[in-house]
């Protein structure tokens, strides 16, 4: 009798981490479905065994699953509850991990970039205490994108630089030149900017409000106070009307429509397609200036606007395969049994134990 109660839990220990590896292989081989069972099954076996770290390693596996399957709300659950249990554990790379996948749900599928830039600050912390410079290198990159989202510039230009030099040390030249030209992008509107002192005007006013109503509406909606974020959003989409911000109402247009998409369909829909519509204005009027400025102005310059351009053509494919989606998933008003919508998806995280968001690739 002792040896089998001995035995039990050994197996079951095997078949838990065995199934873990299964679902990493499936991950890779795109197999969704069925990576997401085996982790699941070895998520319930380390619950029952009380292996907290399997538990969190089985979390992460389950949140990128879902996040491949752009099932973005799930995926940040799963990520926040193995970063949890990861806090009480002496695992630190496993903790960037999930800091990292929080960070690209948030700014990549969410549009939360504040909060995106939040997390990837502590995966970066974790990185540079564990000297791992090719993960400290790719955050600072991701980082840098998130606060050009933010239009922060200057703070998005060190951190491209500080990422370019670790690119560079090891011999990681075809990222280092996408770092290059984010620098040249950077650097043409940091110039630009210098040049035009800003000066306190209500319009600036204005700008900022509207520019904090997001990130307070992203706070809301992290915390699960979906009517105050779409409150915040809203009154946002109006402050940037009142600015004449195409692109900055498109945003609050897609952050409205993620919260709508849980429950109100019709006006989730409605919503995505008039920020696709804001977003086709503003790609269209890129194209025409890239297209004139190929020679005429400097090369910085030219960096700067093909990298808006390539910037508001991925966020026009992410809102048009998102209606895509909702027409798809649309159902009657009345069922209170289906999930909640899921946004489409912008660009593949398909990682296994570094999954990156890569703009540029």
């Amino acid at each position: 009798m002792a040896a089998v109660a001995v035995a039990a839990p050994t197996n079951a220990s095997n078949s838990a981490t065995v199934l873990l590896s299964t679902g990493d292989s499936q991950l890779r081989q795109g197999l969704y479905a069925d990576a997401l069972r085996s982790y699941q099954e070895a998520l319930a076996l380390f619950q029952q065994l009380s292996d907290h770290p399997g538990e969190a390693k089985a979390l992460v596996g389950i949140g990128l699953v879902q996040m491949n399957q752009n099932q973005y709300g799930d995926a940040l659950q799963a990520e926040q509850q193995a970063l949890a249990l990861l806090q009480q554990q002496d695992d630190p790379n496993e903790e960037a991990t999930a800091l990292s996948i929080i960070g690209v749900v948030e700014g990549v599928h969410l549009f939360h970039f504040a909060l995106a830039v939040q997390s990837l600050e502590r995966a970066l912390a974790i990185y540079r205490q564990l000297g791992d410079r090719q993960g400290e290198a790719t955050t600072l990159n991701n980082i840098g994108n998130f606060q050009d989202d933010q239009d922060q510039f200057a703070d998005a230009l060190q951190s491209y630089a500080e990422a370019f030099v670790l690119l560079q040390d090891f011999g990681n030249q075809s990222s280092a030149a996408r770092v290059e030209q984010s620098i040249a992008a950077e650097q043409s509107i940091v110039s630009r900017l210098s040049s035009s002192p800003q000066q306190s005007s209500p319009k600036h006013e204005l700008d900022a409000n509207a520019s904090a109503l997001l990130n307070d509406g992203d706070s809301q909606y992290r915390e699960g106070r979906d009517a105050d974020a779409l409150h915040s959003y809203q009154e946002a989409l109006a402050a940037f009307a009142r600015l004449r911000d195409p692109e900055g109402q498109a945003k609050a247009l897609m952050s409205i429509a993620i919260v709508q998409g849980k429950t109100q369909y019709a006006d989730a829909l409605r919503a995505e397609q008039q920020a696709v519509a804001l977003f086709r204005q503003q790609v269209t009027s890129l194209e025409r200036l890239a297209r004139s400025t190929t020679w005429a102005l400097p090369k910085a310059f030219t960096a700067s606007t093909r990298s808006r351009l390539n910037r508001l053509s991925r966020r026009l494919r992410f809102t048009g395969s998102w209606a895509t989606a909702v027409t798809r998933q649309r159902r009657s008003t009345t069922s209170v049994s289906r999930k909640p919508l899921t946004v489409g998806t912008l660009w593949r995280c398909s990682l296994l134990k570094r999954r990156w968001y890569s703009p540029d690739s």
